[in-house]
């Protein structure tokens, strides 16, 4: 079977449901801006693999090889990457907030821009790698045990608030990683590019400008998000049972959020993204989606 077939083959088991591909083995792979969530590639074996722009969030890659893998932009969010081979991968502006990466051998990788946040490289080979100035490294476990808690952009709830407090508006590409930010006021900020992973924002009233900003592993139930401006923004395995508001939400993406009695709206420009999420009702949308209401067929 030519490797395109292979491809086409793992993509329609993939929808079908399937998630365990552990020792696939695959001379070619262009999986550009798909979604594998989840997915099982433990011992796998890819010699020209490339996976720009897809999510691979929670996925298992324990073992595998992938040498000179293009990742670029890719989300691999809370993934399993250990013992696998990464020598000369492209992952720049790639997404591995809370990833493990212990015993990866990452060689010459090039780690422009990546998002290394609550990330575990205990162990990891980073000879000859490539990092600069975008480079995010904050909570992450270094090669050798010592945890990196120091970053320009970091920002723990007590600093946050008294700059706040101060009359501080702007935390533009600010960073706030395990974070209890409960029932706070954070009214006309400007948040656009804001990174938040693992932080607890239940019944917290936002506004302002937070475009393309990041809510990873965020509980903001109860939430208000009134007046916000979320152009690009991601909500990513969020929790926003019983938020309410009215926003500005074009260009925004929703994967595996809950709805649950939620009252959450807004005006688009565009059509939206949602993927693996709970409606108000309970309902659970699987798949993609650019319209989030239950199907009229599963109405009765």
């Amino acid at each position: 079977m030519y490797e395109h077939e292979l491809l086409h083959e793992l993509l329609e088991r993939y929808e079908a449901g399937e998630r365990d591909f552990s020792g696939l083995e695959l001379e070619e792979c262009h999986l550009s801006d798909s979604i594998l969530i989840g997915i099982n590639l433990s011992n796998a074996d890819f010699q020209t693999a490339s996976f720009i722009e897809t999510h691979l969030d929670r996925a298992n890659l324990t073992c595998g090889s992938f040498p000179s893998g293009d990742f670029w932009g890719t989300y691999a969010i809370d993934a399993n990457f250990s013992y696998a081979n990464l020598t000369g991968a492209e992952l720049s502006y790639a997404n591995l907030t809370g990833a493990n990466l212990t015993e990866v051998d990452l060689t010459g990788a090039n780690l422009t821009g990546t998002i290394l946040i609550g990330a575990n490289l205990t162990n990891a080979n980073l000879t000859d790698v490539i990092t600069t100035e975008e480079t995010i490294v904050y909570y992450t476990t270094r090669p050798d045990g010592n945890l990196i808690i120091n970053s320009s952009r970091g920002l723990d709830a007590k600093k946050l608030l008294s700059h706040y407090a101060a009359g501080r508006r702007n935390f533009e590409k600010v960073i706030l990683h395990q974070v209890d930010l409960s029932g706070v006021e954070l009214l006309d900020v400007d948040m656009h590019w804001a990174h938040f992973s693992n932080c607890n924002l239940s019944n917290a009233t936002l506004s302002g400008d937070w475009y393309g900003v990041h809510f990873i592993n965020c509980d903001l139930r109860g939430a208000r998000l009134d007046c916000c401006y979320l152009k690009g923004a991601r909500f990513l395995y969020t929790d926003m049972r019983g938020a309410k508001g009215y926003s500005d939400i074009s260009y925004t993406s929703y994967i595996g959020v809950n709805f649950q009695d939620a009252e959450f709206s807004g005006h688009s420009e565009s059509p939206l993204f949602y993927y693996n999420v709970i409606l108000e009702d309970g309902f659970f949308l699987q798949g993609p989606s650019d319209y989030p209401h239950r199907p009229k067929e599963k109405l009765s």
